[in-house]
């Protein structure tokens, strides 16, 4: 502040001494968006547009034994250890923070019939590498149950949950105790096996490329185009609806379908689109909330999260018989978790809350992409969702 008014002393263009300061303005740089020692280029943002970075795919190593079974909507990876029908191993990803660190550890505490533990105790947990992150390891005994499912006496839980830019991330095994301690070498070797890779299967070790008829990885996030078939493989998928994981939708005209992934119901391609593409997702329950995951894309696009009363003020449409949240935000889009990026962007996104899970319908692409009659596609695809 007293260089300031040095500056604007040293700018006067008379002798009348330092004059005060009485505008305000609010910062608009979000608490560890700062940059020590940053370039021009790195705080003002460069003219030159940014290259896409290329699309990544989560990939792993299938233990020796170990049977991949299909994923799941909200199981990434899928895995039986040792072909053992009361074993399972699977990795799910959940956007935002999925409930907190110390709310999931207790989660799973729960599931093992053991009491809640604290923040500090959570905090002294073993550590354990995810995905280059630094995960929260659990090893838990006791009677486990899921889901109200009936009680399974003598089973232990290995675990790892970490943060992955605005999602959660969480390896979990369990099974007979005896069975998963002679496992636990192999499960350790999966989690560290767990890695984003180019698309097309660049540097997949030997017996793991891209054609050997054999899906070892799935694509993390909304908006990953790894695995997008060439035109005409997609050609017979019908366009024009389809239904999907209990959701009907209708494509607007002139809209095609590109490839299924296992998180979503459909992702779509407006007309003469390179670059944009809207997704369809569903996830079990509230989903974090509709105001977590409003703010979630907004920091996305580079925006800071909304306040209540903005929130509140928000448009509203109906989607699948219900009340949902519109979104249409312009910003730098950065997706860490498929590596799409856009220096001037514009996203449209509708939430909305059923009974049992909640949808997501997201739009994103180039601005100059995005026109009126793309937003008008995307309106007239909401109203034909129902489930």
């Amino acid at each position: 502040m007293a260089a300031l008014v040095l500056t604007v002393a040293g700018c006067s263009s008379d002798d009348a001494g330092p004059r005060p300061i009485t505008e305000t303005r609010e910062i608009d740089v979000r608490p560890g968006q700062d940059k020590v020692g940053a370039t021009s280029a790195e705080r003002f943002g460069s003219m030159q547009p940014k290259p896409p970075a290329p699309a990544r795919e989560l990939v792993w190593d299938n233990p020796p034994g170990w049977t991949e079974l299909p994923p799941t909507e909200m199981r990434r990876a899928n895995l039986q250890p040792a072909g053992h029908a009361d074993m399972e191993c699977y990795l799910s990803v959940l956007p935002g923070g999925g409930g907190g660190l110390v709310d999931n550890v207790n989660r799973w505490r729960d599931q093992m019939g053991l009491a809640a533990i604290d923040a500090a105790a959570v905090g002294a947990l073993p550590k354990q590498g995810l995905l280059g992150l630094e995960g929260t390891r659990l090893e838990l005994a006791g009677d486990y149950s899921n889901m109200g499912a009936e009680k399974k006496a003598g089973f232990a839980l290995l675990g790892v949950i970490a943060q992955f830019g605005e999602q959660s991330l969480f390896v979990k095994f369990t099974g007979p105790a005896e069975l998963v301690k002679a496992e636990q070498p192999n499960f350790d070797a999966f989690v560290a096996s767990l890695r984003l890779e180019d698309a097309g299967g660049a540097g997949m070790p030997p017996g793991h490329s891209a054609d050997d008829g054999h899906d070892h990885g799935a694509a993390v996030g909304a908006g990953d185009a790894a695995t997008a078939p060439p035109p005409e493989a997609a050609a017979d998928k019908n366009p024009l609806g389809g239904s999907n994981q209990g959701i009907t939708w209708a494509a607007p005209a002139g809209w095609t379908r590109a490839a299924d992934k296992p998180t979503r119901v459909v992702t779509l391609i407006p007309p003469g689109a390179k670059q944009t593409e809207c997704a369809v997702s569903s996830l079990s329950g509230g989903g974090g909330g509709l105001k977590s995951n409003v703010d979630r894309w907004r920091g996305q696009i580079g925006l800071a999260p909304c306040t209540a009363d903005e929130f509140a003020k928000l448009p509203k449409i109906t989607v699948c018989g219900q009340e949902a949240v519109l979104l249409d935000l312009l910003g730098a889009f950065e997706d860490g978790m498929t590596g799409r990026s856009f220096p001037q962007a514009r996203m449209l996104g509708a939430i909305v809350l059923l009974s049992d899970r909640s949808l997501f319908v997201k739009l994103t692409g180039p601005e100059s992409e995005i026109d009126d009659a793309v937003k008008n596609g995307f309106l007239e695809l909401c109203a034909s969702l129902q489930q």
